[in-house]
This record gives C-alpha cells, sequence and structure tokens, in this order.
C-alpha cells in the first residue's frame, strides 16, 4: 500500500496473525511489504506514538566537498554542468567518489544554487501582433519528409514565409541551399501573391547563406539585400544568433507545416512525385487550403500592407561568362550548354534557385535547370540536346567519348536505348544510330512520342532502328491533318494551318516579352513548367491553354477582389465572423447571410439598418459588404456627411454629373450615419440627386439612428423627405436593431472589471498592513 500511512490496526493484526503465519503471510494480510514488517520486528512501537523525524536521515555525501572544491568553479562560470563537476571532484578525490552515484545529487544542488544565486535569466516577452506590421522568413530542412522524385532521394529545404497577423504564409521548394538567390525570389514572390507590402521583414542570422563567402562577396550580399527590402519599402531586421524564439511566429508554423505536409503525403498514398514541378503543386496546393481558413484575418492584415511597387527587381545572382568552344559556359564549376552560334560571346547569366537564364545582351537565349555538384567529386554537366545536334550529326562518332554523353540524353528511354546499341552494333553504326533518333526528336519535335515507341521496341527486345520508327511517326502526322507533333511545343507550331512550321521559324526565346506585351502575368509565370509536365504526361495543345487560362483566370480573380476591397474603404474587421449575433437576438444570422449572397442587388434593392446607437448597424452593413466583395460585386463605404460634401463640391465646379455617373460602378454604396447630415449645416439636396439616380438601378445600404419620422432634418423639404423615403424602402429589406449600446455594455463590463481590480488590491493592502503589523 504505497504511499498510505500505517495504522496501529494494521501493526495489531500483523502481531496476531504473527504468532500463527509466517512474516511473509502476515505482512500481506496486514497490508503492509516485507520490508516494513522487519522494521515492526525490530521497533514493535505502534505508528501513532513514533516520533516524526524531519530534516536529513542520511548524511550529506559532498559535505566539505561542495564548499571548497565546487562552488568557486561554479561561481568563476555558472554554465558548467553537473557531470562536469563530478568529473572534476573524481579527478581530486578519486577514493571518496569512485563511481557516479552522486550525481544526482549533485544535479539536484547545482541546479537549486541556480535557482537561488544563479544569474539573471532572459525573459520571452509575447507580443501583440499588429496587422501588417511584421512578416518572418525561415529556411527549413524536409529530410524528415522522405520524398523522392522518379524514385530517387530529394534533398531539399523548405523556404517558409509568414505574416505574424493573419498566419498567412508562403512556401517555396529550395533546391540548393540557403542563398540570398533563394530568399530573394521566393520572398518577392511572396509578396506579389500576398498583394502588398509589409512594414517589415525579419529574417534569422542567415548564417548559412554567408558560409564559405569570402568577406567582399558577404558585403556583396549584404548590399544586395538591403536594395531588395528598399525597393519594397520594408524594413529589415533579424533576430540575435541562438534565439531562435525571436523569429517564433514562422518558427512554430515549420513545424505544423511539415506535420501536415507528412499527413498529405500519408493521405496521397506515396512520396514519391513524378517532377519537382509536381511536387512544388502539392505544396502549392497544400499551402492555398491552409490559407483559406485564415481570410478573415488576411483581409484585415491587407488593409494594412503597403502597396506593391510598380515592377519586380532582382531576385537573382548574376554572373558573366565566355561560351568556350565546347560549345558551353560553365558556372559554380557546372557546365551548361548553349547554342553553337554564341560560342566566342560573353553571356550574362540570370542564377535563380531552381534555374539560370543565359542572355545575349537583353534576348534569352538559353534556359536551363540548376545543376548541382556531386559529392564523389565527377563533374556536372547540364546539356540541352537541341544545342548540340547539328554539330553531333555531322561528328557522329563523337558521342562515343563525350565527356557529357549520359547528360545529353533528355530521357531515360534514350539512355536505355544507347545501352542497347553499344551493346549490341559496333561502335559506329550504334553512334549514327543513336544520333539518327536524336535528330528526329529535334526535327520533328516528337521527343515524348519517340521515347515511347523507344520504350514499346526495348521492351520487345529490339534494337531501336531510325528509320523504321520514322516510318512509325508518319502516320499519325497525316492523320492528324498537320504535322503530327505529340509535344504541345510542337502542336502549337503547327497551330496556324496545315502547314508545317519548322523550329526555327518561331523564336521561342521572345515567348516572354509577347506574354507581357500580352498582360499575361500567369501565363509567363508559369508556361515552362506547364510545358514540361504537358510534354511530360502528352497533352493536348487545347488542355495545355486551358490549364494555363485557369491559372490566369484565377490570378486576376484574385487581383481583382484586392483591389475591389482597397477601393471599397470598408474599415478593418468588422465581417460575419466577428460579429456577436447573441447580443442581438432579434436579428436572425440566415437572414443576414442570405443578404450576403447578393441576390438582391440584381433588381437595385436597398438594404436599411434602423437602431440605436451602438446596435452595430455599422458593423452588419461593412459585414455584408465585405462578403459582397468576395462574390465579386463592388462596394463603396462612406460616411453620408463625407460624401455629400464631396458631392457639394462636384456642384460647385460644375462636375455633378461625372462625379454621380463615377459611383454608378459600384453594385452597392454603403451610407454610414445618414441622419447626422442636417440640412442646416449644408444643402443636403445632392444627396436625394444620388438616391433618385440609383433607384432600380444600383443598390444603397443605410445606417440609421431614428425612424423615418425623424429624417426631416436630412433634405431640404418635406416633399424631398417623402420622395426620398419612397424611393429606398420600395424593394428595401429594413434590419430593425433596438438593443442595448454594445459600447455601453463594453464600457459597463470593462467599469465591472476595474472595480473588482481596485477591490482586489484594496483587500491586499489591507492585509500586507495587517502582516507588518
Amino acid at each position: 500500500m504505497a504511499y498510505q500511512s500505517i495504522t496501529d490496526q494494521q501493526l495489531r493484526l500483523y502481531m496476531t496473525d504473527l504468532k500463527n503465519h509466517s512474516q511473509c503471510t502476515s505482512a500481506a494480510r496486514a497490508g503492509f511489504s516485507e520490508r516494513t514488517a522487519r522494521r515492526f520486528d525490530a521497533d514493535p512501537t505502534p505508528p501513532s506514538q513514533r516520533k516524526i523525524v524531519h530534516g536529513r536521515t542520511v548524511s550529506d555525501p559532498l559535505e566539505g566537498y561542495w564548499e571548497n572544491d565546487i562552488l568557486p568553479v561554479l561561481e568563476n562560470d555558472n554554465a558548467l554542468q553537473a557531470v562536469t563537476l563530478l568529473r572534476h571532484l573524481q579527478g581530486l578525490h578519486p577514493l571518496a567518489f569512485p563511481d557516479d552515484r552522486i550525481r544526482r545529487t549533485l544535479e539536484r544542488r547545482v541546479r537549486q544554487w541556480r535557482a537561488l544565486k544563479g544569474p539573471e535569466r532572459d525573459i520571452i516577452f509575447r507580443q501583440t501582433p499588429e496587422p501588417g506590421y511584421m512578416a518572418q522568413s525561415d529556411f527549413t530542412h524536409a529530410a524528415e519528409l522522405e520524398v523522392t522524385i522518379a524514385g530517387a532521394p530529394f534533398p531539399h529545404l523548405l523556404y517558409h514565409f509568414a505574416m505574424v497577423y493573419s498566419r498567412w504564409e508562403h512556401v517555396g521548394v529550395v533546391l540548393g541551399g540557403e542563398s540570398f538567390t533563394a530568399l530573394a525570389e521566393n520572398l518577392q514572390q511572396a509578396l506579389w501573391a500576398l498583394g502588398g507590402v509589409p512594414q517589415n521583414h525579419r529574417t534569422d542570422s542567415l548564417s548559412a547563406a554567408f558560409r564559405n563567402l569570402t568577406r567582399d562577396e558577404c558585403e556583396d550580399i549584404t548590399k544586395r539585400y538591403e536594395a531588395f527590402v528598399g525597393h519594397y519599402g520594408m524594413d529589415a531586421s533579424r533576430n540575435n544568433r541562438g534565439e531562435a524564439h525571436e523569429n517564433g511566429a514562422v518558427e512554430s508554423q515549420n513545424r505544423h507545416l511539415k506535420k501536415a505536409i507528412a499527413q498529405a503525403l500519408i493521405l496521397r498514398g506515396s512520396r514519391d512525385f513524378a517532377s519537382v514541378a509536381e511536387y512544388r503543386r502539392f505544396i502549392d496546393m497544400l499551402v492555398a487550403r491552409r490559407n483559406r481558413q485564415r481570410m478573415e484575418a488576411v483581409e484585415v492584415e491587407q488593409l494594412h500592407l503597403k502597396p506593391l511597387p510598380p515592377r519586380r527587381t532582382t531576385d537573382y545572382t548574376e554572373v558573366i561568362v565566355p561560351v568556350t568552344r565546347m560549345g558551353g559556359f560553365r558556372v559554380k564549376s557546372i557546365f551548361y550548354s548553349a547554342p553553337s552560334q554564341l560560342i566566342g560571346q560573353r553571356l550574362r547569366i540570370h542564377l535563380y534557385d531552381d534555374r539560370l537564364d543565359a542572355f545575349l545582351g537583353s534576348t534569352l537565349v538559353a534556359t536551363h535547370p540548376r545543376g548541382r555538384g556531386r559529392n564523389d567529386g565527377h563533374r556536372v554537366h547540364v546539356i540541352n540536346y537541341h544545342h548540340v545536334i547539328h554539330a553531333l550529326k555531322r561528328k557522329p562518332q563523337a558521342l562515343w567519348s563525350s565527356i557529357y554523353r549520359d547528360s545529353l540524353f533528355p530521357r531515360t528511354e534514350y539512355a536505355q536505348a544507347w545501352e542497347v546499341l553499344q551493346h549490341s552494333l559496333p561502335r559506329r553504326d550504334a553512334c549514327r544510330r543513336m544520333v539518327a533518333l536524336l535528330f528526329i526528336a529535334h526535327d520533328q519535335a516528337c521527343e515524348a512520342e519517340l521515347a515511347r515507341l523507344l520504350a514499346d521496341d526495348l521492351g520487345s527486345g529490339l534494337i531501336p532502328d531510325p528509320k523504321t520508327l520514322a516510318t512509325q511517326l508518319t502516320p499519325k502526322h497525316a492523320a492528324k491533318g498537320c504535322c503530327g507533333f505529340s509535344s504541345v511545343a510542337g502542336q502549337l507550331r503547327c497551330a496556324a494551318g496545315g502547314t508545317r512550321m519548322t523550329s526555327r521559324e518561331i523564336d521561342i526565346h521572345t515567348l516572354p516579352s509577347m506574354l507581357s506585351a500580352l498582360r499575361l502575368p500567369s501565363f509567363h509565370k508559369l508556361w515552362q513548367e506547364i510545358a514540361t509536365r504537358a510534354d511530360t504526361e502528352g497533352w493536348p495543345a487545347a488542355r495545355f491553354l486551358a490549364v494555363l487560362a485557369e491559372y490566369e483566370l484565377a490570378e486576376r480573380d484574385m487581383r481583382r477582389m484586392r483591389r475591389h476591397l482597397n477601393e471599397s474603404q470598408l474599415p478593418a474587421g468588422k465581417t460575419l465572423a466577428t460579429f456577436d449575433f447573441k447580443a442581438l437576438p432579434t436579428l436572425p444570422r440566415a437572414r443576414v447571410e442570405a443578404l450576403a449572397a447578393g441576390d438582391w442587388l440584381d433588381g437595385g434593392a436597398n438594404l436599411i439598418a434602423i437602431g440605436n446607437s451602438g446596435t452595430g448597424k455599422t458593423h452588419i452593413l461593412c459585414a455584408i459588404g465585405h462578403a459582397l466583395i468576395e462574390a465579386g460585386h463592388r462596394v463603396f463605404y462612406t460616411r453620408t456627411s463625407d460624401l455629400v460634401q464631396r458631392l457639394q463640391a462636384a456642384r460647385r465646379d460644375l462636375v455633378l454629373e461625372a462625379a454621380l455617373a463615377k459611383l454608378d460602378k459600384f453594385d452597392l454604396i454603403i451610407l454610414d450615419d445618414i441622419t447626422y447630415a442636417h440640412k442646416d449645416q449644408a444643402e443636403t439636396g445632392v444627396l436625394f440627386e444620388l438616391i433618385a439616380r440609383r433607384y432600380e438601378y444600383r443598390s444603397i445600404a443605410i445606417a440609421a439612428n431614428q425612424p423615418f419620422s425623424g429624417w426631416d432634418q436630412i433634405f431640404p423639404d418635406k416633399a424631398m423627405t417623402v420622395a426620398a423615403i419612397d424611393r429606398l424602402v420600395h424593394h428595401a429589406s429594413i434590419l430593425e436593431m433596438n438593443a442595448q449600446s454594445f459600447r455601453q455594455r463594453s464600457a459597463a463590463a470593462n467599469m465591472k472589471m476595474q472595480n473588482e481590480a481596485s477591490a482586489t488590491t484594496k483587500n491586499d493592502n489591507q492585509e500586507e498592513g495587517k502582516n507588518l503589523t
């Protein structure tokens, strides 16, 4: 019976049973252990008569050693651990401390000393986040997710951007390590996806980004980062080294994010992805679902964000490299191919985290996925076979011993075909056939289709023959009434009519500028990624264009919603989620949600909220306005007196008609505090003109703290008042909101809390006085 005191009755029962039973049996019948029984055998004094001994029952093993040997070194540097002090003692007194039996005693003693006499420790001060003020960035390792690409391990980082107030986040897959390029590229994408700029951007110390760099390179990165945040008008800050809690908003979200990704991977049923682009889409969809749950806070935060600058800024590292006679250039010890016409030219390279773009002057001449060094010391080559195929056709034997031969093949099927050819044919014939296959893929833009035919031949045990495969491609081309390209790029080349267009007739490098001229930013940003997936999966051109169009439309909807929210001038935070319906039981929530759907706007109907001051009239109308903007409508909120003054000024300047026409673009105008516009303060006839103009054409929502009988003070004469009310109430929904003022209730509650706090303080002072007395 552990942790229970032994009673006198148990002892008497034990002594009685001991006459007829063994010690073990008697102790069990009495309800205590044999060890307790032996103690009672040695001293049969009843528990009620025993003297309770307080304090230490055994000698202190550190007596004499703590003050002389431990305390001096601990006071000299309190960072010493107990196990280190124990080893120190064992070195000084090996006979007194032959083992570690006193380790826990020493740990408790050190812990107690630090609590009573140790140095002051830092305190974490939790902060109240402000909307639109702080954003934080961090890189986190994703090895624990065990993601693979096409069956191969995929080491990568996740860049994580988070707004402290709303918890809105943006996540980017980083293929390399922490670097300025990875930070700038992903941070810029996050800001444009958010639609605004916070006041402050905080990172950790970014020590990994500066690792292995010279002093000049470190200074260059620092200046570039300062220029980057300066372009967006942000203040840059960073947490102190080793103080991760100062970047806590994003640090804590890192754990939740990786947990959410792990759970989503379990639901997906596989951690393997066909390509990096597919994995990125998976991450983007997951983050979008998480952000949808925060939309109300995001809407509040967006009202406090700074506007984006007119254009993006540099988010890449630029280097100048020459194109060598090898048909390429070298960047960070990685060799990249280039069109042979560029040999001898110097190219400007824009180095991103996952790719690099090569420019001759201002013309984009090549794009490559970013290559990464290998740990085995072998040089890495990134080769686009389109750049070298014409030279190989003239010198097919060069393929056999080319140092970048294994990097030349665009798909695994081509590499497998080369393995079969070099083992089945003489060296000369194997090279000729392989080069012929690559030339067919290049010249007819049928890389994906030819790869499928190669896979069929290899699966059947046949040696690939270019002539035979070319004949298999021809009927398919003819059946399509075009050149039959199976890749999206090929289909787009021949989309102009029945005639075939060679790859030289379209300069694909001008596509970004053409998309910019057409004002298709999402096309510009995503077409390469979507085209890669389309070619991999063999999409038709129509599906490729449809996917890009969906992305473009979705992005335009988001931009339009942000634009409409900014122009609406609706107060932040007044949404349906923040309205207390329980405090106003006469207002059914279902009715308000039906109004928020916006069906009543089609016929130019109106909405009038009448009630005492402080009952939530403005809040409920603004909440409906926020919901209508999400549904695609345009809303404008204003105080009635402010609008009247603007319209009066327009009348004086003889532009009243133009001012009213500008208001016609809004599906709903919310007029707040209409009864505060008095006819003796200003001529409110312009208000009647607005009401009459929008009658059965556009909708008006009005908040009034007086019934219609008190509206005589608004308009110049009674006839105009009757006419205005008649137009407003016709086809109108009226919300009666008479209740105790929210502000009065809040003030009463605050007063009650202050009184209780003062009463508590008074009682505490009285108690303290008594104690002192």
